[in-house]
């Protein structure tokens, strides 16, 4: 199982990198839109299994 930690780090690097490399004009805006959108959905899915630990943990 992968730890929800993980998954939100994973998903703030994803989210990050296309706006570093959009700074030095290495990739096109486009890309940055698609790695923001792609990042805020794996911080997303860490979430949810986060809160689904914390109910199941409570529970």
């Amino acid at each position: 199982m992968i730890n929800y930690k993980i998954v939100i780090y994973l998903g703030q690097l994803i989210f990050i990198i296309p706006a570093i490399l959009f700074a030095f004009h290495i990739v096109d805006s486009i890309y940055m839109i698609l790695g923001f959108i792609m990042g805020l959905i794996i911080m997303i899915l860490g979430l949810r299994a986060k809160k689904k630990l914390l109910v199941k943990y409570i529970l």
